[in-house]
Formats: C-alpha cells, structure tokens, sequence
C-alpha cells in the first residue's frame, strides 16, 4: 500500500512548499528495499530504525522535520490529491494560530469491500467517529488521530507521542489530551481526506480492540483523572463474562459475518458485545500483568 500513498503525497495539487520524511520502523518486507531504490519527485528524508511502534516512529519523524508545520499520515492511508491543500487552508482560515490542530476525514479505500460489518464500525465510533463529530471547530482530544492530521511544530516541540505504549491503540489520543490540556484546539476539516486501505474483518478487528483495551489501561495509569472515558460503555456485565462465553460470542459473530457479507444481514448487539468482551479482556490482560487487582 505504501508505493500508493507516496505516489499520492508525490501528486498533490495546488500546495504549498513542503517536503516528505518517511521512517522505516524496522520493516521485514522489503519496504526498506523499495524506498531505497525509489525515485522521488519531492525532496525526502528516509529514517530506518528497528521495530520500535507508531509513537516512536512518528517522534522520528518529527525530530527530523524543519518546516513550520507537520501533517502526520499512516502508510495505509491514501490521501486525496489536495489533501495537504485542505490542511494548509484550515490553518490558513485560523490565521496560523499554533494552538489550532487541523484533523482531516478518513473513510474507506475503495477497494475495500464494503460489508454490514465495515458499515457499523463507520457509525459507532469504533475505528473513528465523524459522524459524532458536534461541534467541527472544538473537536474532543480523542479525535487526535495520528493517521491525518496537522499542526505547528512549534506545538510538538516538547510535547512528543508517549512510547509506553506497547501497540498502537491511544498513543494519538493521549497526546491529543496533552496538547488539548496545554490549551490547543482541534478543528475538523472534512475536506482534507485519506482513504484507509486495511483489510478488516470481526476477527482481526477483535484483535485489535483487545490490544486497545490494554492501552487504555497504559493511558489511565498516566492520566487516572480521565479513566472512566477511556474505559468508555465497555465495563459492566462484559467485565463479569468468562473467557469461554466471551470467545464463544466472537466465534458466533465470525460466523455471521460470514452470512451477513452475502445477505447484508446486520448483528449490531452482537459485534457490540463481541467487541467489548475483547476490549475488557485486555484492560484484565494489564491488570494481570500489572498485579493489579
């Protein structure tokens, strides 16, 4: 998927100066390869370090930059060809005032197959939450998404991503809270858009709501004030649900998301509870792991 996004970021219309830095977190397959004998058409700056997570990598990346502003964007993300342009106008229109940070819209690539199952993460809030968005020009912190967004440098001077955090799940948003705390402000602007490009299903989405839940808890240790949100409508009866019963829901939610791909049948309560069992499991995996009781 990279090769497509940086030709997209190489095709970008109507921008201003800017330049393109790139950090190879110790990939196994080949990228590191491709990048080295890639022809860019904009000035780049390739960083390879080993393994070490999105927040580290994006810190690289920022400690490398010198223009007066960073737009952040993950390497499944395909921007628009005036996705750096929308950026640029929202900052514009808040007159560059340093404490605004400008979060664009990600939807789905299409060439996603769109499902029942796809649909209901788009409306809940589970991957990311434009539809809940309230006000567009005082945005929560937690819509501090890492994957597209912009903002001064100057503000990530000495404020970087936490690198406590062992998967990428709520490293963005804690910063988010930081910066918002410091007296930033985020802004949506819908019309610098990426297309995320990232196969999903219940099972792998499953997956990565159990690591989630074990963020959270790494995000409540280091800011407890804000706990009950990030533990969000999860706890209660799925934090009494056996581990049998909960991999028998998910099981069951696999099984129908089999059906539902080719009938458009919906099982929104049970996605709901499938999910949520995942995400409590890993705020336990934390607790046991932290002999926490």
């Amino acid at each position: 998927i990279l090769p497509e996004v940086i030709a997209a970021i190489e095709q970008q219309k109507d921008t201003p100066s800017h330049d393109l830095i790139i950090v190879d977190d110790g990939s196994t397959d080949g990228t590191k390869e491709w990048l080295e004998k890639h022809t860019f058409s904009v000035p780049v700056t390739i960083i390879h370090q080993p393994n070490a997570g999105p927040a580290s990598a994006r810190n690289a990346a920022i400690a490398a930059a010198e223009g007066d502003y960073l737009a952040l964007i993950g390497d499944d993300t395909v921007p628009d060809l005036h996705w750096l342009k929308s950026h640029s106008d929202a900052h514009k229109k808040q007159l560059f005032d340093p404490a605004m940070i400008v979060v664009g819209k990600t939807m789905w690539h299409d060439a996603m197959k769109q499902t029942p199952f796809l649909n209901y993460l788009d409306t809940t809030g589970w991957q990311f939450a434009f539809d809940q968005i309230e006000d567009s020009n005082n945005l929560p912190f937690n819509y501090f998404y890492g994957s597209n967004v912009s903002l001064a440098r100057s503000v990530v001077r000495n404020e970087r991503f936490n690198t406590s955090f062992p998967y990428p799940a709520w490293e963005d948003s804690e910063l988010g809270y930081r910066l918002v705390s410091a007296g930033c402000r985020l802004i949506y602007a819908e019309s610098a858009l990426t297309a995320h490009l990232h196969i999903t299903t219940i099972s792998r989405f499953a997956k990565r709501q159990r690591k989630a839940g074990y963020c959270a808890m790494v995000f409540n240790q280091l800011h407890p004030e804000v706990g009950a949100l990030v533990w969000g409508n999860h706890i209660g009866d799925q934090a009494r649900v056996g581990d049998l019963f909960s991999a028998g829901r998910l099981y069951s939610a696999v099984l129908l998301d089999w059906f539902g791909e080719r009938s458009g049948w919906n099982f929104p309560k049970l996605w709901e509870r499938a999910l949520s069992d995942q995400y409590v499991r890993g705020i336990r995996d934390y607790l046991t792991a932290h002999t926490i009781d």
